[in-house]
C-alpha cells in the first residue's frame, strides 16, 4: 500500500474502544503476511467476546472474531474499524482446519492492549493468572471436572493427579477414591 500525501497530510491510527465494536461492522486487517508488507485485507466483525487457545494451550480472553484474512505474519497489525477509521484490535492469530486462511481471525480487543499498554509505560509489571488445568464435562452432579493437568504448572504441584471433580458443596465421594479433591485433601 502506498499513500502519495505530504507527511503533514499523514497522522498515525487513533485507537477506539473495543467495547463499541458490534457483529457485522465492517473491518479491515492490516499485516505482513508471509512477509509480504503492506497488505491489507477486509471483512466484518464476526464474533466478540471469544475466548480462544493459543498455540501453547493457554486461553486468550475476549478476542474480536473477524472474517478479515488473517495469516502467518498478520499478528501484531491493527483490526481497523472501517466506519472511523480507528484501531480496535491486534490481529494475533487464525483458526483454520487447513492451517491457512480459510477459517477466522481474531485479535486482541484494543482496550485489553491499552491497559497493557499504560501498565507497561508506568514500569509495571503484566501478569496473567494460569491454573494449568483443561476442564472437560462432568457427570454425577459434579459441576466440573479437570480432564488434564499440565505437567509442571501450578495445579501440577498443589492438587492431586489425574483427574479431578469439583462438587458445589465439596464432599468426598464416599469411595476414598484419591482422585478426587475432598479425597485427596482428607488423605492428608
Amino acid at each position: 500500500m502506498r499513500v502519495n500525501a505530504p507527511a503533514s497530510a499523514l497522522h498515525p491510527l487513533a485507537f477506539d474502544s473495543s467495547g463499541a465494536v458490534e457483529v457485522g461492522d465492517p473491518a479491515y486487517a492490516l499485516g505482513n503476511p508471509f512477509g509480504l508488507d503492506r497488505t491489507l485485507t477486509a471483512g466484518i466483525i464476526s464474533a466478540v467476546g471469544r475466548d480462544i487457545q493459543d498455540p501453547n494451550g493457554l486461553t486468550i480472553a475476549n478476542d474480536v472474531q473477524t472474517d478479515a484474512a488473517i495469516n502467518h505474519g498478520n499478528s501484531g497489525g491493527p483490526l481497523i474499524d472501517v466506519a472511523t477509521n480507528t484501531v480496535i484490535g491486534i490481529n494475533d492469530q487464525i483458526e483454520s482446519d487447513s492451517n491457512d486462511n480459510a477459517g477466522v481471525g481474531f485479535a486482541v480487543p484494543i482496550d485489553a492492549a491499552k491497559t497493557v499498554e499504560s501498565t507497561l509505560i508506568d514500569g509495571g509489571t503484566v501478569r496473567h493468572s494460569y491454573l494449568g488445568v483443561t476442564v472437560a464435562d462432568a457427570a454425577n452432579g459434579a459441576v466440573a471436572r479437570i480432564g488434564c493437568v499440565v505437567s509442571g504448572a501450578p495445579a501440577d504441584s498443589a492438587g492431586p493427579p489425574g483427574a479431578t471433580a469439583i462438587r458445589a458443596a465439596p464432599r468426598p465421594c464416599g469411595s476414598a477414591c484419591g482422585r478426587c479433591w475432598p479425597c485427596w485433601r482428607a488423605a492428608w
